[in-house]
């Protein structure tokens, strides 16, 4: 398979089930159910996917795509390295900067969703690790040049390529360049499930950035279903084909 051609968004050629959409599990994934919830369950696949470098790794290693997929889209929450992004802000993946270096998403896809969004294009990078300071979030932007960070993008990417599969990327903006996080990475369990315990002693030790925190991801979440809302509207186009 080749990059996605503009014909392709608009021909009712291609099967219904056409596109995986990889959400990170938890309320993520709960705010983009609720966004597509006009859209017949047997018309996509929505696949929860865990949280962190290493174990969405494990789980693309024992995932194996239906043969009607013809793409992977992924939809989630980002942390802002640049000044130039807002709070809730949607963005649209150019790129993003992996284990494997700079992997592009499909052009003619991230394109769609930029000018269909009304969302900017954007360089990424997939860190292991939770980015939780101002000062780190301007240290990485320094050194890749990248724009948003991320704990799960790069791995996908890798993925599709050496599957031959077009892979694009939406994320909403949680937290901004300017913003301190408590620091969750002990609460992160090696499956990527989240610790409630270890996340609330996290949040008892920074309580400001742990306000920060939950009132840009409420704001984030909020975004994330109307995007799924956006979504579901063009349903003909992009995300899945037309019954008729």
């Amino acid at each position: 398979m080749t990059n996605l051609d503009s014909a392709s968004f608009s021909s009712g050629n291609l099967p219904p089930q056409q596109f995986a959409i990889l959400v990170p599990q938890g309320q993520e994934h709960q705010a983009i159910v609720k966004g597509l919830k006009q859209v017949p369950r047997n018309l996509i696949q929505l696949i929860p996917i865990p949280l962190g470098v290493l174990a969405v790794q494990a789980f693309l290693e024992q995932w194996q795509p239906s043969p009607e997929i013809h793409g992977i889209l992924v939809i989630g929450l980002a942390g802002a390295l640049s000044h130039t992004l807002s709070l809730g802000q949607v963005v649209v993946y150019e790129s993003c900067i992996g284990d494997r270096g700079r992997v592009t998403c499909d052009p003619a896809w991230r394109q769609y969703l930029s000018q269909y969004l009304e969302a900017p294009l954007v360089k990424a990078f997939t860190s292991p690790e939770l980015v939780a300071t101002a000062q780190a979030k301007a240290a990485l932007h320094q050194k890749t040049g990248a724009d948003v960070v991320d704990m799960e993008g790069g791995p996908i990417l890798d993925y599709g390529a050496s599957l031959n599969l077009p892979v694009a990327m939406v994320r909403v903006i949680s937290d901004t360049a300017t913003q301190d996080l408590p620091n969750l990475s002990q609460a992160i369990g090696g499956d990527g499930s989240l610790n409630p315990l270890l996340l609330t002693w996290a949040f008892l030790q920074k309580p400001i950035a742990a306000g920060h925190l939950i009132t840009g991801s409420l704001r984030g979440l909020g975004k994330l279903e109307k995007v799924g809302q956006a979504l579901a509207r063009e349903r003909s186009g992009f995300l899945v084909r037309p019954t008729v």
